[in-house]
């Protein structure tokens, strides 16, 4: 009788839920607006700012200011270091030079044989969603070499908040006057952009003339009618405004809170749109999470998020999530989008938002476009855990976007049949040039693998295939200045265009020189080498016909094609043709390729052709917990590397369950002398994947230089712990034994405690005995410099192998 006259008054105040949905601790309510009118994180409720829920705004009217820098290079006096607008910086070696044919000012510097000389930069202020362009003219005289222009953008204190923006490809032209262009798109939290011009292992004279500045901004809401109709764990939301319906249905599924959105044109208009949907929550003196180990404290006004660029001045956050969490009282949520996706999606938080997570989506009624769509979810967060909680409820919301078949084992090309006697023994199964020892890989057992980069072909290459007709995108260069002619290579544009003429390619690559077919491809440049990846792609041909979604012109905020879109659906072609077959892909993602969409779309992940830095492994790992990692390691086989650099690259694998691979074993001599590396982590390294990686590890260290990953559970279990530092650590590791299943009951009742636990890397075989500290389990360690640990709780009646590799404890 009570919560029927609660909701009698709610009625009568006009404030009645449209829809309750609960799942693991976290409900939300939204009224028949649409509108979140309660928030419950860990069964907690949420300070809300205002309205949130799903919104529209317009992007397709943008306001551009130009405007002219002058070169007025000089360092700012040291009493007045402190200043608002843009500003050059430049050293010694730069000179006033002679005027621009216009008559403006210029810079000249003249660049000794070796290239070095003082830098020039041009420091701009940032804005939050501008997306800036800026023109250099340039005038080279006698000159040799590359000449390099860049931007990184830092905030306040100088500190960088993304990766290095190159300008647009260009070749330096002698003697005459040329302009080199950036666009730029500034990550949250940045302040100003740092422009820098250098010429490494250039000589000649280098004259700078003023830059041009344009700045584009503008995204104007949308007032949608907006209705919200629900029932018990699920609801429609429809929304329309002037030529536009939007609508979504939302419901509670495997622990969390999907909605599925759509937004049709009703007219002809071409849409420029970015679809939002905001939990307005007041996250101050909460943690917003970068990555699964790093958080920081939500202060004052500001924006936060992790994004990283794409060409054309377009933004992704590459981790698909966005998650805040905080510890007193225990609160978290999170929201997140399926990693293969194709959009460009952006989580961030902001002080007088809360937490969005926006998509960018355009319509082109003309070619037959008028709907796009996007998927996203809103997932219970263990305060405790926070990122690492937000991915275990990720995996089990889409779990077919995780799933892999594949087997374990390294990337690796250059193989010979007289260094390499048992390659399996050492961890070596895909092949990317098996044809060379095609009868020998096969009896070995080798996965052989066609290489492959379809994504165009250089200009002048020796034996290029037919130049597809239709498909065609603008003439590039490659980083290096190579000419390069690259393909869209979207499967919907015909029988005359490039997927179609790679299909005939493919045809012939597959089948191996014994006439059997090969078991895979190996797709080479998913990165710096994908020529023309970053392109926006206006062929009305192809925006009419190709399968991939549109997306949003950072410059002039109309509906375009995307290359990186349309190769991944390219890529679903590919996988479809070679899972038919029972056939594998495997695509190596390079640092500056960490796309979400690419992920799932590959069978075997390759991280790299040199050494991975350690956030790039995290990445990977995170994104595809059960899919096999590998790497080309030139390092692996460097005679010059000494016991202990090998053994922190073997032990650095260890913790992402990575499989080192490399190039060139041509050598019986050096391969004899890396094998008892092999020997003594290959067993372990497929131990750690097939048991699988858990983002949660349930497990404590003490000391922060000090990690902890887990795999597998109960016997299975096996706890990776790694000291970062160059120091030798003690500290204590602290278990939830009921999390790992280290208690159970026997069928007579009887509790049995897995308290001992044994360090597969010991040569000791000393046993590690846990206290049962409470609900808690807890032990000693002590953690030489930059070492690694591989616990494993000791099973009775089975063996354990221990490595016996000199150097080892």
């Amino acid at each position: 009788m009570r919560k029927r006259r609660v909701l009698w008054l709610l009625l009568w105040l006009g404030a009645a839920p449209a829809a309750v949905f609960r799942t693991n601790g976290l409900v939300l309510t939204l009224d028949d607006q649409g509108a979140v009118s309660e928030l419950l994180a860990t069964d907690r409720p949420v300070r809300l700012l205002g309205a949130g829920g799903l919104s529209l705004d317009d992007l397709s009217a943008p306001e551009i200011e130009t405007e002219t820098l002058e070169v007025d290079a000089v360092w700012p006096d040291d009493d007045d270091t402190a200043f608002h607008g843009p500003l050059w910086l430049r050293g010694q070696g730069w000179t006033d030079g002679d005027p621009t044919p216009a008559g403006a000012r210029t810079l000249t510097c003249a660049v000794p044989p070796d290239g070095s000389t003082d830098s020039l930069r041009l420091l701009l202020p940032a804005r939050a969603e501008t997306v800036y362009r800026v023109r250099l003219p340039l005038l080279l005289s006698s000159w040799r070499g590359h000449l390099r222009l860049a931007a990184v953008p830092v905030d306040g204190l100088g500190r960088a908040t993304g990766r290095w923006q190159p300008a647009e490809p260009f070749e330096p032209v002698e003697g005459a006057w040329q302009t080199a262009t950036l666009v730029l798109s500034p990550p949250a939290a940045t302040s100003w952009w740092q422009l820098w011009l250098s010429a490494d292992g250039a000589a000649g004279r280098l004259t700078v003339g003023p830059a041009e500045l344009q700045s584009i901004t503008g995204a104007r809401p949308l007032a949608l009618a907006t209705s919200c109709v629900g029932g018990a764990q699920e609801a429609v939301w429809h929304g329309t405004a002037a030529g536009l319906e939007a609508a979504a249905t939302i419901g509670v599924t495997a622990g969390g809170i999907r909605i599925r959105a759509t937004v049709t044109a009703r007219d002809d208009q071409p849409r420029a749109l970015r679809l939002r949907f905001t939990l307005p929550i007041e996250a101050t003196g909460w943690d917003w999470w970068h990555d699964p180990d790093r958080a920081d404290p939500i202060s004052g006004t500001g924006i936060y998020g992790d994004w990283a660029a794409l060409g054309g001045g377009l933004l992704y956050s590459p981790y698909p999530l966005g998650v805040l969490s905080r510890d007193a009282p225990a609160q978290g949520v999170a929201l997140a989008a399926p990693p293969g996706q194709l959009a460009l999606l952006r989580t961030s938080y902001r002080s007088k938002r809360g937490l969005s997570l926006s998509a960018d989506l355009a319509l082109l009624p003309a070619a037959g476009r008028r709907v796009a769509s996007v998927e996203f979810a809103v997932l219970p967060v263990d305060p405790v855990w926070g990122f690492r909680s937000a991915l275990e409820a990720w995996y089990r919301h889409w779990p077919e976007q995780f799933a892999s078949s594949a087997a374990p084992g390294a990337w690796v090309s250059g193989l010979s049949s007289d260094a390499v006697p048992d390659p399996q023994a050492l961890g070596l199964l895909y092949d990317e040039q098996a044809s060379a020892h095609l009868s020998w890989a096969r009896e070995r057992e080798l996965q052989a693998l066609a290489l492959w980069q379809p994504w165009g072909r250089r200009w002048g290459g020796p034996a290029t295939p037919p130049q597809p007709v239709d498909g065609r995108a603008a003439p590039r260069q490659t980083v290096d200045g190579e000419p390069f002619e690259p393909w869209v290579t979207d499967p919907g544009l015909g029988a005359r265009a490039p997927a179609a003429h790679l299909r005939t390619v493919l045809a012939g690559l597959l089948s191996g020189a014994d006439g059997q077919p090969l078991n895979g491809v190996v797709l080479d440049g998913l990165g710096a080498a994908w020529a023309g990846w970053q392109l926006e792609d206006t062929t009305a041909a192809h925006l009419r016909d190709g399968l991939a979604p549109l997306t949003v012109s950072g410059l002039t905020r109309q509906p375009v094609g995307y290359t990186a879109f349309q190769h991944a659906t390219f890529l679903d072609d590919l996988a479809t043709r070679l899972h038919r077959d029972q056939r594998l892909l495997l695509g190596g993602l390079s640092v500056d390729a960490a796309l979400p969409w690419l992920v799932p779309r590959l069978d075997v992940l390759g991280a790299g052709e040199h050494q991975p830095p350690v956030g790039h492994l995290q990445w990977l790992r995170a994104m595809a917990p059960r899919k096999p990692l590998s790497w080309l390691d030139p390092g692996l086989l460097d005679p010059t590397q000494l016991p202990s650099e090998q053994r922190r690259r073997w032990q650095q694998a260890l913790v992402y369950a990575g499989f080192p691979g490399a190039a060139g074993w041509l050598s019986r001599r050096l391969v004899d002398a890396q094998t008892p590396y092999f020997a003594a982590y290959v067993p372990l390294l497929r131990e750690l994947h097939k048991v699988g990686w858990e983002p949660v590890p349930h497990a404590f260290s003490s000391d922060p230089a000090v990690r902890v990953e887990r795999y597998g559970y109960r016997d299975e279990l096996r706890l990776v712990v790694q000291n970062s530092s160059t120091t030798t650590r003690n500290l204590v590791l602290t278990l939830d034994p009921q999390r790992l299943g280290l208690v159970t009951a026997s069928d007579d009742g009887t509790i049995e405690r897995r308290l001992l636990f044994i360090n597969q890397l010991s040569r000791s075989q000393r046993l590690i005995e846990f206290k049962v500290a409470l609900d808690r389990w807890q032990a000693n360690l002590s953690v030489p410099a930059e070492a690694v640990l591989v616990l494993s709780p000791q099973v009775a009646g089975s063996l354990t192998p221990f490595l016996d590799l000199p150097g080892l404890e």
